[in-house]
């Protein structure tokens, strides 16, 4: 998005980050300290401001000082958690343009976690309570807008962004197997992992020789059974190998907000996706992806996109073209455009 938006707006960013090489100005990205979590200071200031401890976390002091002195038209959230600095300042409200990404209530409410299960309620009065504040909020997802609306919030879109055209990847030539990429210590792409050890089985009795890769970090607590035809590899510095090499992009996911961005690069390449609504999103309306529905369907595709090559191929095909379609006719800019100038 800050890449479309920098067509036709002057673009600077601020992030947070731990590392102290990347503190201050470099280029357009700013960045300032991110504080390590102090559990006994994030609830107290979460009973003190009444918010929930996620809305609190990153609303630190070095971001209030930077956004206190910066001068610009438009602030622009990616988070609604990253909003809470901006709104400190009653003035900035009306500047204040919001994107959600993900519910951060969803994600919580289906942890498996019962503390993170507790919060689910708070952290969307937040989430109401930022995009009620805000000038404008963008969602990726249409069932989070109709929330919003639900609940009062009138000035929010649908943003649907997708990649520009990458190298196209040879499907055809490719062997019988399958990718999963997602960070496994964000809850949807562990619980995702959990599903496709469970599934996979299922695939490798009916395809000899089946393989699938699982690529992302590995979360700390999880100690995944030994599944014949599973890799994990666990973090890598290079995807392209294995995007390159697959059939297909599978994506199990249960709770909205895993591995979308992942998807769309998969598109950009003309890789199909077996995917569940939830990691596809509205991203259907776009592309027009198909839709997985449950664990049959999942594993049916599955073994139809490995056994069949040619099909694989058509469906990456219709991928690529819709993808490179939308992009060549501006859809990603004019949708950013239009929330931006609202």
């Amino acid at each position: 998005m800050m890449r479309i938006a920098a067509d036709s707006f002057q673009v600077d960013a601020i992030s947070l980050t731990q590392s102290k090489g990347l503190l201050g100005p470099r280029g357009d990205l700013y960045g300032v300290a991110k504080p390590p979590v102090n559990h006994l200071s994030i609830s107290a200031r979460s009973l003190g401001r009444l918010k929930s401890p996620i809305h609190v976390r990153f609303d630190t002091p070095s971001l209030r000082s930077w956004i206190g002195e910066a001068e610009r038209d438009i602030y622009i959230a990616e988070h609604s958690y990253m909003a809470e600095s901006v709104l400190a300042f009653p003035e900035l409200h009306d500047k204040l343009w919001v994107n959600t990404h993900v519910s951060e209530s969803d994600v919580a409410r289906a942890s498996g976690n019962l503390m993170k299960r507790g919060l689910a309620r708070s952290i969307l009065r937040d989430e109401i309570r930022v995009a009620k504040n805000a000038r404008r909020t963008a969602c990726f997802d249409r069932q989070e807008l109709e929330r919003y609306i639900r609940h009062g919030v009138n000035r929010v879109d649908l943003l649907n962004l997708t990649l520009p055209p990458d190298v196209k990847a040879d499907v055809k030539a490719s062997g019988r197997t399958m990718l999963f990429i997602g960070d496994q210590t964000w809850w949807p792409n562990y619980e995702a992992v959990a599903r496709l050890v469970r599934l996979w089985p299922s695939v490798t009795a009916r395809v000899p020789g089946a393989r699938l890769n699982i690529i992302g970090k590995m979360n700390p607590r999880a100690k995944w059974k030994s599944v014949e035809g599973i890799k994990h590899w666990g973090f890598v510095d290079d995807l392209s190998p294995f995007l390159s090499q697959s059939r297909a992009m599978i994506a199990p996911i249960s709770t909205g907000g895993g591995v979308r961005v992942k998807l769309l690069e998969a598109c950009s390449r003309g890789l199909p996706v077996v995917a569940t609504q939830a990691a596809i999103g509205s991203l259907d309306e776009v592309l027009g992806l198909p839709v997985s529905s449950n664990d049959d369907d999942l594993v049916d595709e599955s073994v139809r996109m490995l056994l069949d090559p040619a099909y694989a191929a058509e469906r990456g095909d219709e991928i690529y073209d819709t993808n490179s379609g939308y992009w060549r006719t501006s859809g990603p800019h004019n949708a950013v455009a239009s929330w931006l100038s609202a």
